[in-house]
């Protein structure tokens, strides 16, 4: 089975907000969230079956995953 990954709108949206949090907590530390970040979408990439699937989507096969900061206020 081929799996595709597909980013909503919305989670652009955090991943941009989660960067300007972590840099106002040091230069750079941006620059290693997006990069572990990385890491971590390969990973799903390279073995989707690794990852549970935690909701569907409303399209036929899409997963929704969610990626928490557990320091940052929800």
């Amino acid at each position: 089975m081929t799996y595709r990954l597909v980013f909503r709108p919305e989670a652009d949206l955090e991943v941009n907000e989660a960067a300007e949090w972590y840099e106002t907590r040091g230069q750079g530390l941006a620059v290693e969230f997006l990069r572990v970040l990385d890491a971590c979408i390969e990973s799903i990439r390279r073995n989707p079956l690794l990852y549970p699937m935690v909701m569907r989507g409303e399209t036929r096969g899409a997963a929704t995953v969610p990626i928490q900061h557990h320091l940052r206020d929800p």
